[in-house]
């Protein structure tokens, strides 16, 4: 079945990712039709909230449930909960709002017990949320991004007073931010890491190419250690590291607690911070990350890896200067 069709196969590339998505057709059914006999079966035993991204704990399903819950799992990742009264969304467990937000970026030993679901956090008297507790919990960089997160209670939308912004900031002065990305594609790694001081210049920057098959968080742990050296090597004292990888910034904030092999080796990279007199790691989004995503395509069509001082690519210099002025 994994032979190529012109060697008289089907053709499947990875039957376990196969199997996975025909069984991720099941959950979406499940989720859709709650009036087929299945779901009603199934439901009664497994997820009796009728909620099958939430189900109970069984401790000898059937196969057919063991099978399912493992697309479950597989599809959680891609599932995001857009607000509307925040009753339904679980704090902890649940990924809602904006790309990274779910249950790893919460500071758990702060949640007290009446906080559990979004809609705890919102102050209803005065139509907002309650910004103190919300960065409290989640810390500036994604506290403010939640807070001009509008949200629903019977009314009309809340629309938020300030747009929020999606493009690259400027640091403050006397930090120097460094933005790092990683792209895997057919076979191949780009990683590229890019420093700017408070006035949006390029102070230095690389991007490193590598020809081998890469798992995406792998990529992405690498270009953030890229980033540590680029900072090393440019003898800053104050950074601010960016980048547009959710996990792996997670994965930073947690790493005391991570005892998989990606945690050890960010564990043992992150001793570096002791080489700076302030170390912030910040998550943004994609649209904010241009640079450093621009130049791990450049390492990946060039195929090379290359070190720069202020003379950056040309191919980047309509995003530095919009950054810049913007």
């Amino acid at each position: 079945m994994c032979y190529p069709k012109g060697m008289g196969g089907i053709g499947f590339r990875d039957m376990y990712l196969f199997n996975i998505s025909l069984l991720g057709r099941q959950v979406w059914w499940l989720m859709l039709f709650k009036d087929t006999l299945c779901f009603k079966v199934l439901s009664a035993k497994y997820f009796s909230v009728r909620d099958v991204l939430r189900p109970k704990y069984y401790e000898k399903p059937s196969f057919t449930w063991s099978s399912i819950a493992k697309a479950i799992d597989a599809l959680k990742d891609g599932f995001l909960w857009q607000i509307g009264d925040g009753n339904s969304i679980d704090l902890k467990r649940d990924h809602w709002g904006i790309e990274g937000l779910n249950g790893d970026s919460i500071c758990w030993s702060e949640l007290t017990n009446e906080e559990r679901k979004v809609k705890d956090l919102w102050d209803y008297n005065n139509g907002q949320w309650k910004k103190d507790r919300v960065m409290e919990l989640y810390g500036k960089n994604m506290g403010d991004l939640i807070c001009y997160l509008p949200i629903l209670h019977n009314e009309p939308p809340v629309i938020p007073s300030i747009p929020m912004h999606k493009r690259w900031t400027k640091p403050p002065d006397g930090v120097i931010k460094i933005n790092v990305d990683a792209a895997v594609v057919n076979g191949n790694v780009g990683y590229g890491a890019i420093a700017r001081n408070h006035d949006g210049f390029v102070i230095g920057g690389c991007y490193s190419f590598a020809n081998k098959s890469q798992d995406v968080n792998w990529a992405e742990f690498e270009a953030f250690v890229e980033g540590l050296n680029l900072s090393l090597k440019l003898k800053v004292d104050k950074i601010i590291l960016e980048c547009d990888s959710a996990y792996l910034v997670n994965a930073v904030k947690k790493k005391d607690q991570d005892i998989t092999i990606l945690g050890y080796c960010l564990n043992k990279s992150c001793r570096k911070f002791r080489n700076f007199t302030s170390v912030q790691v910040n998550w943004i989004s994609r649209c904010s990350n241009k640079a450093s995503d621009f130049l791990c395509n450049l390492a990946i069509k060039n195929k090379c890896n290359f070190y720069f001082n202020m003379d950056y690519p040309m191919e980047i210099h309509s995003i530095i200067i919009n950054d810049a002025i913007n």
